[in-house]
């Protein structure tokens, strides 16, 4: 399995929340083949996009929304930025794209039967009409018409943004050995992340952004009610960056597995440990590439969007096994804590991209912490307690059919609600 090319494909960088930036990266394709004035434009997302979509700030703009996303993609988005698309939108096209909507110019619907992460922005013009599709991941085109007509060629119709490779086929243990055997050199692309991440946190830090999680732990840190260690460290820095994206900041952040908080997650947390403790730059590019593999690593098996909260589940539980790994874990320690993080924090909903998201990674920043010191103990949920198996490999398939089978009708209760509290 090439990881290096996992790594470089899942770990990218984004601007804002990624499911509105998907959407206006699906608006950004349809109106590089639809030229002429708007008369109006059709927006098709599944459950999962509009549940994760709606309720997060667009950089660049004062609103949020799919409505808006589709409208500033359409008119200032730049569809060869990929996740950074809004990166260009200034105050005349947020205008303009107020005005589509106003002009009840754009139709949102939701789209059925399709995958869990799929956007079809349709755009007709008073000359043309074009119509893109994103399916499977944010980047990814499958379908780009011109009246009709495909504008990729068959060969390519997976599109820019395709060709992600799978780890579903590996093991945790080809992970470990991966991690273990390569020449970190290999590794310092990973570097970037360290930096745009901090710099998001900084930014968070500074401005009052979302709820202001990061600045009210760094305010109990400097008043002396919490100690100064690494794990109210982490948590300061993870949380400030999150408060920043989310409110619609405008800072970019390396994501992972398609996610800008799993990014932060698997970032900011091994930063935080690394710092703090002093260590050298090769063990802690080894740690960030274990954090991101394992979480992309089960998020092939809970969905790219899913009913459970993937900052959770999968980036908290990357960033504990990083952990386990820089205090020195072995394999079967890394396993444990694995089952630990599942055994805990699988409970925990998806409700959506907000500012309240900076809550969950605060709470899933202890979890990876306690989880990572309980199975250097090894201190483990017991096999066979509820979801946890004896493996660490089944515990995660088990998780993947909670996610995917278990909470099948869960987006369509969490959007009922979502339009009730917002009517």
């Amino acid at each position: 399995m090439d990881f290096i090319r996992v790594l470089k494909e899942q770990v990218v960088p984004s601007l804002g929340c990624t499911e509105p930036a998907a959407v206006g990266l699906a608006a950004a394709w349809a109106r590089s083949v639809a030229d002429g004035k708007i008369q109006n434009m059709e927006v098709y997302v599944s459950r999962n996009v509009l549940k994760n979509g709606s309720g997060v700030g667009i950089p660049n703009a004062k609103g949020r929304g799919i409505g808006l996303a589709a409208a500033l993609g359409a008119i200032g988005g730049n569809k060869d930025a990929a996740l950074e698309v809004f990166k260009y939108i200034n105050e005349s096209d947020e205008e303009e794209a107020r005005d589509l909507l106003r002009g009840k110019k754009i139709k949102v619907s939701v789209k059925r039967d399709v995958p869990s992460l799929y956007v079809e922005v349709k755009i007709t013009t008073d000359m043309v009409e074009g119509q893109a599709i994103l399916s499977g991941s944010h980047t990814n085109l499958v379908s780009l018409t011109r009246d009709g007509v495909e504008m990729i060629k068959p060969a390519d119709n997976s599109g820019p943004g395709a060709g992600l490779a799978s780890i579903k086929d590996s093991s945790l243990k080809e992970i470990y050995e991966f991690v273990n055997s390569v020449d970190a050199g290999e590794l310092e692309f990973l570097l970037e992340g360290i930096r745009i991440n901090e710099e998001a946190a900084q930014y968070g830090l500074k401005e009052m952004c979302g709820a202001g999680i990061g600045r009210n732990v760094e305010k109990r840190i400097k008043t002396g009610i919490i100690p100064d260690n690494v794990e109210n460290y982490a948590k300061m820095l993870t949380c400030a960056a999150c408060d920043a994206r989310m409110s619609g900041g405008r800072i970019a952040v390396m994501s992972s597995a398609g996610s800008g908080n799993h990014g932060l997650m698997t970032f900011l947390p091994i930063a935080a440990y690394c710092e703090k403790n002093n260590i050298d730059k090769a063990r802690e590019l080894k740690a960030l590439a274990m954090s991101n593999l394992i979480t992309v690593y089960i998020k092939e098996y809970s969905g790219r969007l899913s009913s459970i909260c993937g900052c959770a589940i999968a980036a908290a539980t990357g960033a504990s096994c990083a952990l386990c790994y820089l205090m020195g874990g072995s394999f079967e320690n890394i396993c444990l804590a694995i089952n630990n993080m599942i055994g805990d924090m699988a409970g925990m909903i998806c409700d959506g991209g907000k500012e309240g998201c900076s809550f969950k990674l605060l709470t899933s920043i202890d979890a990876a912490f306690d989880n990572a010191y309980l199975a250097m103990e090894g201190v483990s949920i017991p096999e066979y307690n509820g979801i946890v198996a004896k493996d660490a490999e089944t515990t995660i398939k088990n998780l993947g059919r909670i996610s995917i089978e278990g909470m099948s009708t869960a987006e369509d209760v969490v959007i009922d609600i979502m339009e009730k509290v917002n009517d």
